[in-house]
């Protein structure tokens, strides 16, 4: 009977470190954030969207992109940017 009560303990210890191993050091935590954002963002109303806008800032982008690639000191840098 004690045997069995070890053996059940430490199987809800060991379920207890599993969890809290995933949750803090393999992104669990992270994976919560992001499912809350993506909860709390309402984004029905751009569902309809099939237009796109902005064509100043698409040139800003791809020069200031330009910009970040030149003052790399190697250019084949797997940071390069599109």
């Amino acid at each position: 009977m004690v045997g069995s009560f070890g053996t059940l303990w430490g199987g809800v210890g060991g379920g207890a470190a599993s969890y809290a191993l995933g949750y803090f050091a393999f992104g669990g935590r992270d994976c919560n954030e992001a499912r809350g954002i993506y909860n709390d963002v309402n984004v029905a109303g751009d569902m309809g969207t099939t237009t796109v806008t902005g064509g100043q800032i698409a040139v800003e982008m791809q020069e200031l992109a330009a910009r970040f690639n030149a003052s790399q000191s190697r250019p084949s840098s797997a940071m390069q940017m599109r």
